[in-house]
């Protein structure tokens, strides 16, 4: 490991275990740079921004929620399926694995949309391989990226206000992918999957721990540094690698 790289994995440990301690909000980058033990300036250096270093955390731990669901499912093979686990694994691990409070900072904050936006947009297209559908561009962004994450921010932020009381949290995840797909394919198929993603999404969510392996987080740091210059490429590339099977 490089002394930037190292710089880079020490920041994200650090961040990482602040952020489930106190929030997003409630950490300060100082506090970040002390508990990494480098200059304060370093953090920026390294991530531009606070922001951008909440959004890098957020991946990672998509990245290890994750990390199972290709070894039980085919996103090629069942995209329905594969996208009602892959969000409902994340939601269950925020919220049972101490960070529930960094995960309402991400909405509150905007930067789970800047996560979101790293995920190459593969989801609309794999439906056509299954449904006789038109979709332009416009229609893969709007309900790939907006319309969900703009369901996910209303109703999770609204329900900690007190609203949406006949909504339970265990059907946000639900919530999302509906968003998402009903626009283009039967509200009935995608329920119709919604049993069996519970079930897989608690059998990967037992196998995890609070923080992922030391050297996930190495290899991450290697790979999705702000600093790089070729970060989108990579980040492209990585989130290609997640999904199970080849995408043509």
């Amino acid at each position: 490991m490089t002394k930037r790289e190292h710089g880079i994995y020490t920041i994200i440990c650090a961040a990482m275990a602040l952020f489930r301690e106190n929030g997003y909000r409630d950490t300060s980058v100082r506090q970040i740079a002390e508990k990494a033990d480098v200059a304060l300036g370093m953090v920026n250096h390294y991530f531009g921004s606070k922001e951008t270093l909440g959004a890098q955390v957020l991946s990672l731990l998509d990245t290890y929620a994750v990390g199972g669901l290709k070894r039980r499912l085919s996103f090629h093979d069942d995209p329905i399926l594969y996208d009602l686990v892959s969000v409902r694994v994340l939601y269950d691990f925020m919220s049972t694995r101490g960070y529930w409070n960094f995960y309402l900072d991400s909405l509150r904050y905007d930067f789970f949309f800047k996560h979101l936006f790293s995920h190459p947009p593969v989801l609309i297209r794999e439906l056509q391989r299954f449904y006789p559908f038109e979709a332009t561009e416009d229609d893969i962004l709007l309900y790939s990226k907006y319309m969900p994450y703009m369901m996910e921010k209303t109703v999770v932020l609204k329900k900690e206000e007190g609203f949406f009381a006949t909504i339970s949290y265990d059907e946000v995840p639900y919530l999302i992918c509906h968003t998402a797909m009903s626009h283009f394919i039967p509200e009935a198929d995608i329920r119709a999957r919604d049993g069996e993603s519970r079930r897989l999404a608690g059998e990967i969510g037992g196998t995890l721990n609070a923080f992922p392996p030391n050297a996930m987080i190495a290899d991450f740091a290697r790979n999705f540094s702000e600093s790089d210059p070729d970060h989108a490429v990579r980040l492209r590339d990585f989130w290609l690698e997640q999904l199970s099977g080849s995408l043509r």
